[in-house]
This record gives structure tokens, sequence and C-alpha cells, in this order.
């Protein structure tokens, strides 16, 4: 698989169960991901390489103030020249309750939109958003069926338009 699909998902240590799920759910769908804990000379390849950067928030992210993961976070921030590619570049993901999540997180985050996920199942708008901003069509994306054998409709429609950068797309999305 190409570097075109990799997707980097960048976490503390203690939330690799989380990430974890976040990157088989879509290795499933197809894309290459890393899971990163530890800020490496590899990390800073693949962050130069990769199409979509998730940074895993939460309060164990939060408390963990000199974890190496907050050097490859400010590595991504710095990677944008604008707000505009960030918002088809950064995709920030809270895995639980925590409320003071745009404290902790490099400035050019705080105005993208942001997803909570439920660390024992991935959202349908998960999976959503982040094949939207690796640049598939939404008709290609598959919910799963709900009582009644009906498929879970998105919780909120994503426009897309195009991006100067002929792999980009921006997103028009409201934020949570």
């Amino acid at each position: 698989m190409s570097s075109d699909n990799l997707v980097l998902i960048s976490h503390c240590s203690a939330d690799a169960d989380p990430a974890k799920l976040l990157a088989e759910t879509l290795e499933l769908k197809g894309y290459k991901t890393q899971c990163k804990t530890e800020y490496t000379t590899e990390t800073k390849d693949f962050i130069s390489e990769c199409l979509l950067f998730i940074p895993v928030v939460s309060k164990n992210a939060e408390s963990n103030k000199l974890g190496s993961f907050r050097i490859a976070w400010k590595v991504a921030a710095k990677k944008i020249d604008n707000l505009e590619a960030a918002a088809t570049f950064i995709l920030p993901v809270i895995v639980d309750d925590t409320s003071h999540y745009k404290e902790i997180v490099p400035k050019p985050f705080r105005t993208l939109p942001w997803l909570r996920v439920n660390t024992e199942e991935v959202s349908t708008e998960f999976v959503e958003m982040a094949i939207q901003m690796l640049g598939a069509q939404a008709k290609d994306i598959e919910f799963p069926p709900i009582a009644g054998g009906q498929s879970l409709p998105p919780s909120h429609s994503l426009k897309v338009r195009p991006h100067p950068h002929p792999r980009r797309r921006l997103l028009q999305c409201p934020h949570p």
C-alpha cells in the first residue's frame, strides 16, 4: 500500500487501546495506519508522508505533560501552512469525557472539527469524516446495520470542496 493512504495516530501510551481500535477500523477500509506514542525520526518521516494525522486526546494525554507524543503534535501543527490546510490533515479525536481538551493541544488544532469517539465501538461519524478527509466519497462508506436491518445514516453531512492540492479537500462541518 502506498504512503498516499497513510494515517498516523499519535497518542500517549495509556491510550494504546483506543488508538488501536481507531487504526483497526481504518485498516478495514483499506488505509495503512501507524500508531505512535514516541517521537522518533521515523515518526517525523510518517508525519511528512501521511495524509491524515489523528491526535488522540484524553485525560491521560492531559496529565502526561512531558510525553513525546506532544512533540509529534507540534510537528504536525508546523506541517500545515494555514488553518484551511489543517482541516484536511488533522482530525483530533477525544476518547473519554475530558472537557479541557483544547488547552492541551497546539493552537492550530483548536479551531478544527473535533470528534468524541466511544472507546468500545468506533462511530460512523469518525469513519465518515476520516475517509472524506482522505479523499474518498461518502457514497463508498458502509454504515453498520441497526435494528430492523436499516443502515445508520451519517450524523451530519460534510460538504467537500476542491483544494489547490490535488489530494486534499476542504471540509465544511459544524464544530462539536
